[in-house]
């Protein structure tokens, strides 16, 4: 961020910032899931756009996701979670 106090313009954005949880598909509850999904998707939508707002042309995104988007065993919820987190990169690629 450049100084400037409040409202100062946001250069680069690393989206890092994840939860993880190692259950099996049967012990997944709604409320696991949706957890998983308000912090690794929904909070990389949520501070995306809050920096976007700010962000000049030539500002760069960095979002940070997992090997196990591609599968791994007792991971239910957090495999599709980061699966969502790569998908959205193709999206905020393209716009």
């Amino acid at each position: 961020m450049r100084r400037g106090g409040h409202g100062a313009a946001v250069d680069v954005l690393i989206n890092s910032a994840g939860i993880f949880d190692d259950k099996p598909l049967k012990q997944v509850t709604a409320d696991d899931l949706r957890r998983m999904y308000e912090v690794n998707v929904i909070g990389l939508f949520i501070t995306t756009q809050a920096a976007l707002a700010r962000m000049p042309d030539g500002g760069r995104i960095i979002n940070i996701s997992s090997r196990a988007c591609l599968g791994s065993r007792d991971h239910a919820h957090y495999v599709p979670s980061k699966a969502a987190v790569i998908g959205s990169w193709d999206y905020l690629s393209e716009n």
